[in-house]
């Protein structure tokens, strides 16, 4: 079975078999791209879709090295990875990891996945290495009463929402090459220009794209790099 992307999907059974929980059997079609979804994995949502005109703007017809920063389900990784670039796939869920690997073979695509809380398990030859960066990042304020981890780090961005976005403009400088760009989605009330210049990061903001996005209103960021 193939669905559109954001279709509701019939309850899938549970397979002991599968090293996950979570039995994959609706295959989603995004514009000729198949991906499967899984329980436990942050799914395509509008966030993730809003991302993906912008990415294919940057690698359609040319090539290159892109870091795909929790990745979930994989769909930016094989979008960019289907016109011909370089993709390192990066999530601190190891589930996700798994399951790009998965939806990268169902389009006959390779790429390289790491386990990392953000940059700190990335190998240290990927320094100044990536032409292109994505991040889809948590933009949620906690909010009081338990939450399971995988709901925390697929939606908690910290107290204010921005932390984990914070964390991760720090440790981009020294991964992008010099005049690289990143994708970022940011809560449009977040101040993320002045964070880059107090930070001194040598990031600059090029342009940004404004989306209503599931009641959020949501700013699509475009920076580069100059060392």
């Amino acid at each position: 079975m193939i669905l559109q992307p954001g279709s509701v999907a019939p309850q899938k059974k549970k397979n002991s078999k599968r090293p996950f929980k979570g039995n994959m059997v609706i295959t989603y079609d995004h514009e000729g791209i198949l991906y499967r979804e899984c329980e436990g994995v942050y799914p395509v949502r509008e966030d993730t879709l809003s991302l993906i005109p912008s990415i294919k703007r940057i690698v359609s017809g040319s090539s290159g090295k892109m870091l795909d920063m929790g990745c979930g389900t994989g769909l930016a990784t094989l979008v960019a990875s289907s016109s011909g670039w370089d993709v390192v796939s990066v999530d601190r869920e190891p589930k996700a990891l798994w399951l790009t690997r998965k939806n990268l073979k169902l389009n006959g695509l390779r790429g390289e996945q790491y386990l990392s809380d953000l940059f700190q398990g990335l190998p240290g030859r990927f320094a100044h290495s990536f032409d292109l960066m994505v991040f889809n990042p948590p933009y949620l304020k906690a909010l009081p009463g338990p939450m399971s981890r995988r709901e925390d780090m697929a939606l908690g961005g910290g107290s204010e929402g921005w932390e984990v976005s914070a964390r991760f403009l720090r440790g981009c400088g020294n991964f992008l090459v010099n005049g690289g760009s990143v994708l970022l989605l940011s809560c449009r009330g977040w101040s993320i220009s002045r964070t880059m210049e107090d930070m001194s990061l040598g990031i600059s903001r090029d342009r940004s794209e404004v989306r209503d996005i599931d009641g959020e209103v949501m700013e699509i960021l475009s920076l580069s790099s100059k060392r």
